[in-house]
C-alpha cells in the first residue's frame, strides 16, 4: 500500500511529463481521423484485453450467459458493423441500466443473478492519473481514477472546439471545481496540451481542510506544482460562491474593455447566474462565449445568454468517462452536438415510461478506447435524444464525425403519490412556464422531492428574488401544465387532490458541481 507522499509524488511525476507534451492542431487533427478509422478495431481490442482477459468483471458473466465469445463478437462487427453489432448484445442480454453500472441494483438475466459494486467496472487498463469523484447529479457521488491519457486524448476536441468557434485567441478561464471534483483540473490539462493557458481558475466548491479531504488538497497542489516544475504555470483556484457571480462578471467586463472578450467554461446554471449579475449591474459582457456542460442547455437559459450579448455552446459528458459529446459549430439547435465517435459508440432504443406516452429515443453507451475510466458496455445512461447522422461542415464534421445529438434530456422521474413525471416535463415548466408567468429566471425555480412523516411531498421552491407571488396560482399553474401532457390528467388530478405540491420560497439546491436541476430529491427528508 502506498503513502498519500509517494502517491503524490508519482502524479507530479506524471504530470509533469504530460505538461511538457504539446500537440499542434495538425496533429490534433491527425489523431482525430485515426482513431475514428480505428474504433472498431479498438473495441475488439478492448473486449479481448478488459472484459475477457484475466481480470474477471460481470461483462464476462453476461458474456458467458448469452452465449458469446470474444471472437464471436468481432466477426459481427467485421459483418454487421459497431452499431448493429451493439444492438443484437442487448437482444441477447449484454447491457446494463444505470443503476447497475453504478452498483446500485444487481444484474439479472433470467436465472442469473450478479451482485455488483461500481468498482467492477473500472477499467484494468488505465495509466497514471487521479482520483476524484462524481458530481453526484443524482445524489450518490462514486470515486473515478481520472487517467493523464484520457486527457490527451480528448485535447483534440478542444483544438477543434476551439477552431469551429474561432476560439483560439480569447483569454480563457473557468468557473469549475476542485478535487474532489475533477472539472477544473481536467480542463487545465486538456488545454495546456494543445498550448493554450487558462488565465484565471474560478473554483465552484470549498473543500475544508480535513483528514478526509487531505489527499483532494494534495491532488489540487499535485497538479499545480507539475506545472511549475514543467515550466507551464497554471492559475491557482480562487473561490467564488455561487451567489457571488457578479465577482465573475465584472471579471468579464474587465476583459471587454481591455480587448477581445473571453471565453468562459463552466455549466449552464452558473452561466445563467454570471449573465444576469451582469444584467442587474449593468455590467458589459457582451461577445462573451460560454462553453458549458453537465446540464441542458435549454431554449430558456439561451435567451437569457442572448439577453446578455453573448454567446454559448456545450459539450455533453458523464463524470464516469468524461466526455460523450462536443459541440457542433454549425449546429441545428442550442445543443446540437457531435458523438465522440473515436472513443464510444452511442446507439439508441425504443423506451416506454408511462403507457399513454410515447416512447422515447434513449441512449446507450459503449466505450472504445483504452483510456476510459469505465468499461461500458450497453449502458443505459438516463437520458434520451434526437440522434442523426449528418454532414455539417464544422472541423469536426470535416474529419468523419457525422453522428450528432441534441435535445438531450434526462428521463428521470419524480414519484408521488404512486404518479410520475418525466423530467422533462419538469424542465419545461421551471425554466419556461413559471418564469414567463411569475417572473423570474429559469434558475429561481425547482422541484424537490422527499418524504413527510412517510407521506411523500413535492415542494417547489421558488427563490426570494423572485419577489411577490401568488402560492395558490404558482400551484395551480403546475397542475395545469402537467395535465396537459399525455396521461397526465389522472395524475395531475390525484397529485391535486392530495396536496402534493406546495410552495417553498427558498434558493433552489445546487450539485456539488454548482448545477440546478428541475428535480431535486432530498435522501433521508
Amino acid at each position: 500500500m502506498t503513502t498519500l507522499l509517494e502517491r503524490q509524488r508519482a502524479l507530479v511525476d506524471a504530470t509533469t511529463q504530460y505538461l511538457k507534451t504539446r500537440t499542434s492542431p495538425k496533429q490534433s487533427a491527425d489523431d482525430l481521423r485515426r482513431r475514428l478509422d480505428a474504433r472498431e478495431s479498438s473495441f475488439g481490442d478492448l473486449l479481448r484485453h478488459a472484459v475477457f482477459g484475466p481480470y474477471g468483471n460481470p461483462y464476462r458473466q453476461l458474456f458467458d450467459h448469452a452465449g458469446v465469445s470474444c471472437d464471436d463478437v468481432i466477426d459481427s462487427v467485421n459483418r454487421c458493423g459497431l452499431h448493429a453489432t451493439l444492438d443484437q448484445l442487448r437482444d441477447a442480454g449484454v447491457w446494463l441500466t444505470q443503476e447497475q453500472f453504478k452498483g446500485r441494483q444487481p444484474i439479472e438475466r433470467g436465472a442469473l443473478h450478479i451482485d455488483v459494486s461500481a468498482g467492477d467496472f473500472d477499467n484494468p487498463l488505465l495509466g497514471a492519473g487521479f482520483a476524484v469523484e462524481t458530481t453526484g447529479s443524482r445524489n450518490l457521488a462514486t470515486r473515478v481514477h481520472t487517467p493523464l491519457e484520457l486527457l490527451g486524448h480528448e485535447s483534440a476536441y478542444a483544438a477543434q472546439y476551439m477552431r469551429a468557434f474561432s476560439l483560439t485567441d480569447r483569454p480563457l478561464a473557468c468557473w469549475r471545481g476542485v478535487p474532489p471534483v475533477s472539472s477544473g483540473i481536467n480542463l487545465l490539462l486538456r488545454y495546456a496540451r494543445i498550448g493554450k493557458h487558462v488565465s484565471r481558475w474560478f473554483a465552484q466548491n470549498e473543500v475544508p481542510r480535513t483528514a478526509d479531504t487531505l489527499e483532494h488538497h494534495a491532488t489540487t497542489l499535485a497538479v499545480l506544482r507539475a506545472g511549475r516544475r514543467a515550466d507551464w504555470p497554471m492559475p491557482v483556484p480562487q473561490y467564488v460562491h455561487q451567489d457571488d457571480a457578479v465577482r465573475i462578471a465584472r471579471w468579464l467586463a474587465e476583459i471587454k474593455r481591455d480587448g477581445e472578450p473571453a471565453h468562459l467554461d463552466t455549466n449552464a446554471s452558473s452561466g445563467i447566474r454570471i449573465c444576469i449579475a451582469a444584467l442587474d449591474a449593468g455590467l458589459d459582457i457582451a461577445g462573451t462565449f460560454f462553453r458549458f456542460g453537465g446540464e441542458p442547455f435549454t431554449d430558456a437559459k439561451a435567451k437569457v445568454v442572448h439577453k446578455a450579448g453573448c454567446r454559448a455552446a456545450c459539450h455533453y459528458s458523464m463524470a464516469e468517462i468524461s466526455h460523450i459529446a462536443i459541440a457542433c459549430g454549425a449546429g441545428r439547435s442550442h445543443d446540437d452536438v457531435h458523438v465522440a465517435m473515436d472513443k464510444l459508440a452511442v446507439t439508441t432504443h425504443a423506451k416506454t415510461i408511462h403507457p399513454d406516452a410515447p416512447p422515447i429515443n434513449a441512449l446507450s453507451i459503449t466505450t472504445l478506447s483504452p483510456c476510459c475510466p469505465k468499461i461500458m458496455i450497453n449502458v443505459e445512461c438516463g437520458d434520451h435524444a434526437q440522434f442523426e447522422t449528418r454532414a455539417c461542415g464544422c472541423p469536426l464534421g470535416e474529419l468523419g464525425f457525422d453522428q450528432h445529438l441534441s435535445h438531450i434530456r434526462s428521463y428521470d422521474k419524480a414519484t408521488s403519490e404512486g404518479m410520475n413525471f418525466l423530467g422533462i416535463d419538469l424542465t419545461r415548466i421551471v425554466e419556461e412556464v413559471l418564469p414567463s408567468r411569475f417572473g423570474g429566471h429559469p434558475t429561481d425555480y425547482q422541484f424537490v422531492e422527499r418524504e413527510q412523516r412517510g407521506m411523500p411531498i413535492i415542494d417547489l421552491l421558488v427563490s426570494p428574488s423572485v419577489g411577490q407571488v401568488d402560492e395558490p396560482a404558482v400551484v395551480e399553474a403546475v397542475y395545469r401544465c402537467l395535465a396537459d401532457w399525455a396521461g397526465g390528467r389522472l395524475m395531475s388530478d390525484f397529485w391535486s387532490q392530495a396536496k402534493t405540491v406546495r410552495v417553498v420560497r427558498s434558493r433552489p439546491y445546487a450539485t456539488g458541481s454548482s448545477k440546478i436541476l428541475p428535480l431535486h430529491t432530498l435522501t433521508g427528508a
